[in-house]
């Protein structure tokens, strides 16, 4: 469990020094007078929502007008980090990339088949992911004059792979020019125990 909430600090530290405005020059000697602009990240709604590579269970069964006994579900097409399985309708996938997809799936029983028509797909994610050589260091420059060295981050896909997706955790935050309104800390911080040093 530390070592959870070690990376979730680690995530939540870099992730909110990434989105920050770039330093501006002081000429007081005080350190940086950056503020958190939050990015405009487009926001895709659809009739399945999902968060990049975070797996999720969807069940089908919501899409469909079923009656009693059993039904053998497949999908008829779309992307190819999705699936169904076949005996309960549940629908996985863990997705890579944000954007809007599509897919339909179907039900079968003797004497009855529907389906579920085109769903839409929406997943959202972190605009800034690609630069975040901490989460998944391919040796991207992210705004650096030298590239990292791929493969040296925290393995964060792994853990999300196993299920570990911080939900619930609170963080302390000890550092100097904490965000404290950033989304991504104002609802996971325990208040009053964080240090900013500025």
């Amino acid at each position: 469990m530390g070592r959870i909430l070690f990376l979730i600090f680690i995530q939540v530290f870099i992730t909110s020094c990434l989105e920050s405005e770039a330093p501006s020059e002081s000429k007081s000697g005080g350190g940086s007078t950056d503020t958190y602009s939050p990015v405009n990240a487009e926001l895709f709604e659809g009739d399945l929502n999902f968060k990049e590579d975070i797996s999720s269970e969807i069940d089908v069964r919501n899409f469909l007008n079923l009656g009693s006994g059993s039904y053998v579900f497949s999908k008829l097409n779309g992307p190819s980090w999705i699936t169904i399985d076949a005996t309960t309708g549940i629908i996985t996938g863990s997705p890579t990339s944000a954007g809007e997809f599509s897919a339909s799936f179907r039900a079968v029983k003797i004497g009855d088949v529907q389906d579920t028509g085109s769903l839409s797909i929406a997943v959202n994610g972190d605009p800034l992911k690609d630069y975040s050589w901490h989460l998944v260091n391919t040796g991207q420059k992210s705004f650096a004059s030298r590239s990292g060295t791929s493969g040296y981050d925290i393995n964060l896909q792994s853990v999300h792979g196993d299920g570990v997706t911080g939900s619930g955790v609170k963080v302390v935050v000890s550092d100097t020019g904490v965000e404290v309104n950033h989304d991504d800390l104002i609802n996971n911080m325990m208040t009053g125990f964080h240090k900013n040093y500025t």
